[in-house]
């Protein structure tokens, strides 16, 4: 077919050069203004969005009974059906905050009845994302990890734990049909070890009574104990491998992890845990404390008083790094109190840290900070990548609103991935660009597209196979590729405006050949023959583009 549509082409007409190269004038003419325009409304379009989150956060936040919850309930069902679910942007950021109230708000003591009715009203939206956010599709268990122990507050997880089981058996027959591997392979609920002490335990030992005590901050059952335990030293006395939480939460730390980490005094963990009678009773005592990390575990607690007294009597210091941990342990009047008392400068750190752990109060206050705005957004760190951070919660808003900025990097590649293939190290994964393509998102292409400083070629990095021994390589394709093999002529259109003048090597996708096992091109001419679209092979024929090829 395609070898009579390039016999059936005749010889490009000057004169339809010219008035395409016209247009091509006129297009980037606009393109700035097309730019500073996009930004300026994503920007608002943005802080809207959020908006409505933070709001409906506070109405949760507000109900602190079981007649409350009743009562507004149908409110709040109404507003998330007209004005969250119909937006996949928006809900999968309202799921985000609902997994975060449970897990680091679970003290406002949320009857049960609100998360299943969370589940009940919105099942369908709402389960492919909690799976596999918090289910580790390898050993079919909870990430405990980052989910319960980073976020300090394990001790009070059992409600949701609770709660996940009745979510997994209402899921079980639809994932009997989508996911049979994993609705016959009961997921297993997250083993902690204060847990385990706190409902497992008749009878306490000594560490698991002190630790409660101190979650507590019961300062008379404190003082108590210690009289009544000779062999019990507030002096020398710490924790090794009880404290999991700790444990977990520095190895995650920007902090420096020195010897003495496994060593947890009582007054370290007094100041985790925010326990102020208890701090003060211990530091009147004089009893040791880990300074190296003093700071981190005062933000973590949350307790401004504590911070307090750490930096005007100890000479703890604080900086970017302990507002970015209290942004993640949503300790937002600790944020506050950093960027007034200490005058914390924000930088992109802070916008990243506040979508990655769906902080919207934070993440509103930040983008009405021009100075915060103007740095440039940090795209080309694994762990804190906002461009990562985005794709996988899907956050469409910010993505659009990212795109128009000049201070962030359109053409950096996402490391989804490092591996070592062949003695090298290999990075791999996509780009705004990219993704955009894979989920056919027209408006969202059309403003990275805009970009005066996009890169014609940009290479998506996958692993593959060799089915001959086992082995991995990386192998790469285009963005055109990409946006040629949807076969969507809207899509196949845009690229062809953006650039008309069209290199085979463009469409080209370098991968393994499965007979021989050797690593080798597809070349364009076997891309385009797949392509079975009558209106692309309609539009290739308009546009010249397979005798463009051919004479390439």
């Amino acid at each position: 077919m395609f070898c009579d549509i390039i016999e059936e082409e005749e010889e490009e007409k000057e004169e339809e050069e010219e008035e395409e190269k016209e247009e091509e004038d006129v297009e980037e003419e606009g393109e700035n203004e097309k730019m500073i325009y996009n930004y300026e409304n994503q920007l608002e379009e943005l802080k809207k969005d959020i908006s409505a989150l933070v709001n409906l956060e506070n109405m949760i936040l507000a109900w602190e009974s079981k007649d409350c919850f009743l009562n507004e309930i149908d409110n709040f069902t109404q507003i998330v059906k007209n004005e969250i679910a119909p937006s996949k942007s928006k809900f999968l950021e309202f799921s985000i905050m609902i997994q975060r109230i449970m897990n680091a708000k679970v003290k406002a003591n949320f009857s049960k009845e609100f998360f299943c009715h969370i589940f009940d009203n919105f099942q369908t939206e709402i389960e492919l994302y909690f799976k596999d956010l918090l289910i580790d599709r390898d050993y079919k268990c909870f990430k405990t990890n980052e989910i319960f122990l980073a976020e300090g507050v394990s001790h009070r997880i059992n409600q949701f734990c609770s709660f996940a089981t009745q979510f997994h058996n209402k899921t079980k027959k639809r994932l009997a049909m989508t996911e049979p591997y994993d609705a016959y392979n009961p997921i297993k609920l997250p083993f902690n070890y204060l847990e385990n002490i706190y409902y497992s335990s008749s009878r306490k030992t000594s560490d698991q009574v002190i630790t409660e005590i101190i979650i507590k901050d019961d300062i008379d059952g404190f003082i108590r104990f210690v009289s009544e335990n000779e062999t019990f030293d507030i002096f020398t006395y710490s924790y090794d491998s009880l404290i999991l939480e700790i444990v977990n939460l520095y190895k995650k730390s920007y902090y420096k992890i020195d010897s003495r980490f496994d060593n947890v005094t009582l007054l370290d963990y007094s100041i985790y845990q925010g326990s102020l009678k208890i701090f003060k009773y211990l530091l009147m005592k004089k009893t040791p404390f880990t300074k190296l990390n003093a700071a981190l575990f005062a933000i973590c607690g949350g307790n401004i008083e504590i911070i307090g007294i750490l930096e005007n009597d100890l000479g703890i210091r604080y900086n970017e790094e302990c507002l970015l941990w209290a942004i993640k342990f949503y300790n937002n009047d600790v944020v506050e109190y950093l960027i007034e008392t200490h005058h914390i400068r924000c930088t992109s750190k802070a916008i990243v840290q506040s979508v990655k752990y769906a902080n919207y109060p934070v993440l509103l206050q930040l983008l009405e900070d021009s100075n915060c705005l103007s740095t440039r957004i940090c795209t080309n760190n694994d762990n804190e990548a906002l461009l990562l951070k985005i794709l996988e919660t899907k956050n469409y808003d910010f993505l659009k609103f990212l795109v128009p900025s000049p201070h962030f990097d359109i053409n950096t590649h996402v490391i989804k991935h490092v591996k070592y293939i062949g003695g090298f190290k290999s990075h791999y994964g996509d780009t705004a660009l990219s993704w955009a393509i894979s989920i056919q998102d027209i408006p969202l292409i059309k403003l990275i597209l805009l970009r005066p400083d996009l890169k014609r070629k940009q290479q998506i990095y996958f692993a593959e196979t060799c089915y001959h021994n086992g082995s991995e390589f990386i192998s790469h394709e285009e963005c055109q590729s990409l946006a040629f093999k949807t076969e969507n002529k809207e899509i196949i259109n845009l690229f062809l405006k953006k650039w008309p003048r069209l290199n085979p090597k463009d469409i080209a996708i370098k991968t393994i050949n499965e007979d021989t096992g050797d690593r080798e091109w597809i070349e364009y001419s076997e891309v385009i023959a797949n392509i079975k679209n009558p209106e692309v092979i309609q539009l290739f024929r308009h546009k010249k583009i397979l005798k463009n090829i051919k004479n390439s």
